[in-house]
């Protein structure tokens, strides 16, 4: 007969710890996922952390270009490569609609895309890719990731001449991408991103934190 009392003691002076343990360890998953969506404290990473495709066939489809916040001089909506001073080549091209709009990022200069959502992968045609290009992911306002020309040269894109589309998967989620050259140009077409779907297990786990809350009051209730 003294054994439900036993339990019943047992369980007071286990059941505190146990629930401690299973919020700590729900918190932290939670940290992790929200870092996933670039809500948690930013850190550094290294550069080229992103990983990235190439693919050389033609574009199929011109998506056309945002307008983008720009420093130094950029070129919006060009259609032909500047065959008079060279200072720019249309990613177009050696396509089958070489006529098709892009940009060109000219020396000590940039052009940035902000978006409402974040994102985690961005896609474009990247027109005669340079080790003095690259693209820097931001979060509100700070790096959280890049990639350099130099990167996606040594993964078989060749230099000054050809065009490649790129798909990157950045390792942290981003609100903007810039844009950047420090010698001429960086000349790109059909931007396109990926938003990030809400994790399924988020609000899972968010009940899980509630539920523990409630069963921690309770119990100090009946103490």
């Amino acid at each position: 007969m003294y054994v439900a009392p036993f339990i019943m003691a047992l369980a007071k002076a286990v059941l505190p710890s146990i629930l401690e343990c299973w919020i700590f360890v729900v918190k932290n998953f939670l940290s992790m996922i929200l870092g996933l969506i670039g809500t948690a404290v930013l850190f550094v990473l290294p550069v080229n952390a992103a990983t990235f495709s190439l693919d050389f066939s033609d574009p199929t489809v011109s998506l056309g270009m945002p307008v983008a916040m720009t420093t130094g001089t950029v070129h919006e909506g060009l259609t032909n490569s500047d065959t008079v001073d060279f200072m720019y080549k249309s990613p177009w091209d050696t396509t089958a609609t070489p006529t098709e709009s892009f940009t060109s990022v000219q020396a000590v200069s940039s052009a940035a895309y902000e978006f409402d959502t974040l994102h985690t992968s961005a896609s474009f045609l990247w027109g005669s890719v340079d080790f003095y290009n690259s693209i820097i992911f931001k979060n509100a306002g700070s790096v959280v990731d890049e990639l350099s020309g130099q990167a996606v040269i040594d993964a078989g894109a060749i230099t000054g001449e050809e065009f490649v589309q790129i798909t990157i998967l950045a390792m942290a989620a981003f609100d903007e991408i810039v844009f950047q050259s420090t010698q001429h140009a960086f000349e790109f077409s059909n931007l396109n991103v990926s938003a990030i779907p809400l994790p399924a297990a988020l609000p899972l786990f968010a009940a899980g934190i509630l539920l523990f809350g409630f069963l921690g009051r309770r119990q100090k209730t009946n103490v």
